[in-house]
């Protein structure tokens, strides 16, 4: 049921105005503000924000999964799958945030260079002419500043837990802004290795289970240049039977090699994405001890990171 609308005048990165409609969550007395945040190139992506009673500042969690598809509906959709266990941060003092953006056009992150703004036609200078698209992590990067900036924020403790596609884009953003914690859960991070499919089926999921052939398709020396860049603490969440296992695997290696603050742990699950815990079909919220575990590992990693500037 829609419970508001309006237009609210937020401080943001562009300090423009935002626009927020605030609707209950099925079973729940936390409802979501769904915002429409203005990206570098002054088009809007959607997000959902359940947070705690109180002014804040709070510390936030914004979760990404997978490429981004389905705008503003499926935010929607994504809050009432996943409503229980954003109410777990919720209730554990976190502003937490679901968050969508443009759909990933393969390989264009290591075609084009990250957007910026240049001069319009007229000489002046704006955000108004693009000198190259937009990427889904340019996006992301505008989403992070968006909720660093909310008033009931600290926006020195912004955790990001990023599933499949989403944790690459947690790697993509943490090479060009600085964030308090990373978590990765299953990390797809073809782009960022620079690795070359070429010469893959293109048939099927790519399969990236052994870490010395992932190595053997990666180029190190791009990789590595934007490993250097991150000084973000990172959480890898693998998954033992994952096709991409040694992926996770190398990613994490290499991030050790740049000499960055980086966590591994790995958990035995059926489902690709378990980090994300679903609602029962029933709405029924049971995650097995599998998803229970991690997400006990999950909690003291951001507790340690997102928290001690509030203790």
């Amino acid at each position: 049921m829609l419970v508001g609308l309006g237009l609210s005048i937020l401080a943001t990165a562009q300090e423009s105005p935002q626009y927020v409609i605030t609707k209950s969550v099925l079973d729940s007395n936390i409802p979501v503000d769904l915002i429409f945040v203005q990206t570098f190139d002054h088009i809007y992506t959607p997000i959902g924000v359940r947070k705690p009673p109180g002014d804040g500042p709070f510390p936030a969690v914004i979760m990404a999964s997978g490429n981004g598809d389905g705008a503003m509906p499926e935010v929607e959709r994504a809050v009432a799958r996943h409503s229980r266990f954003m109410e777990e941060f919720v209730r554990a003092g976190y502003v937490a945030v679901y968050s969508q953006y443009r759909n990933e056009v393969p390989e264009a992150y290591n075609e084009l260079p990250p957007a910026r703004d240049i001069g319009d036609s007229r000489g002046t200078r704006g955000p108004i002419i693009k000198s190259s698209p937009s990427l889904d992590s340019d996006d992301f990067i505008s989403i992070i500043e968006y909720v660093k900036a909310l008033p009931y924020v600290d926006p020195e403790a912004i955790g990001i837990i990023g599933s499949s596609h989403g944790g690459e884009l947690i790697l993509k953003a943490a090479t060009q802004i600085d964030f308090a914690a990373g978590i990765l859960g299953e990390p797809a991070a073809r782009e960022i290795l620079n690795i070359d499919i070429s010469g893959e089926p293109q048939d099927g999921p790519l399969q990236f289970q052994r870490k010395n052939r992932v190595a053997g398709l990666a180029n190190k020396a791009v990789a590595m240049e934007r490993l250097r860049k991150i000084d973000t603490p990172i959480l890898f969440m693998g998954r033992a039977s994952d096709h991409n296992q040694g992926l996770f695997e190398l990613t994490y290696d290499w991030l050790i090699e740049a000499g960055k603050d980086v966590t591994w742990a790995s958990f035995d699950h059926p489902r690709h994405g378990y980090v994300f815990i679903r609602n029962q079909r029933d709405g029924s919220y049971q995650p097995d001890e599998t998803q229970q575990e991690a997400l006990e590992v999950m909690m003291e990693f951001l507790g340690r990171h997102l928290k001690h500037s509030r203790n």
